[in-house]
């Protein structure tokens, strides 16, 4: 796969995160398309962006999701579009977000 042993495992026990050049790394070499490969990225992306909504220091502003879950401003705003629509995030206010069903 082109991954050392121990980075793999960091990566499965969540003590890494998996960047988006290593997502498609892992996808070409598991043979997966293009698509799978972005939706995958995503998917966890929206994780991570998650993950953040439930912490006591939470920030409600796109800059500060994209800081401290590591990825792209644009991919914060992509998923911070796709778990609206999806409802497992809720937007009270300006300042109350909600996770749901997760």
């Amino acid at each position: 796969m082109g991954f050392h042993h121990s980075t793999l495992s960091r990566i499965l026990r969540r003590r890494q995160r998996l960047t988006a050049l290593m997502t498609r790394a892992l996808g070409v070499s598991l043979g997966l398309t293009s698509r799978d490969i972005s939706e995958a990225y995503l998917h966890e992306s929206g994780r991570r962006v998650l993950d953040l909504v439930g912490r006591p220091d939470f920030q409600p502003r796109s800059r500060w999701l994209a800081m401290m879950a590591g990825i792209p401003l644009d991919d914060v705003n992509l998923v911070l579009q796709r778990l609206l629509q999806s409802r497992r995030l809720t937007m009270i206010n300006p300042i109350t977000w909600i996770k749901e069903g997760c």
